[in-house]
């Protein structure tokens, strides 16, 4: 498995693009996953959500079809389902410091 994770960044310093990028081994080739979406940076690397660009599985915008799959085998339905925290609190105490 190989995965790379990029944040964009915006003219405005609270809001970022993000793209997650993923490969692993299929049965005949490797199989490539991606999602995208906001990144709201509350308090950067310490507080931040994501936001995916993913609607719903009739319209899925810049979300591969594993991923759309999977939110639908473990019954991820609400849009606010899908969206990410990162809250990080060894940077917290490093903020104390």
């Amino acid at each position: 498995m190989v995965t790379c994770n990029l944040t964009i960044p915006t003219p405005s310093k609270f809001v970022s693009l993000f793209v997650d990028l993923g490969a692993y081994p299929g049965i005949s080739q490797a199989e490539w996953v991606y999602a995208s979406g906001l990144q709201l940076n509350v308090i950067e690397d310490v507080f931040e959500i994501y936001f995916p660009f993913y609607v719903n599985a009739e319209q899925p915008l810049f979300t591969s079809q594993s991923i759309i799959d999977n939110y639908e085998a473990i019954g991820l339905d609400q849009y606010f389902q899908k969206v990410k925290f990162l809250f990080d609190l060894s940077q917290f105490y490093r903020l104390m410091d």
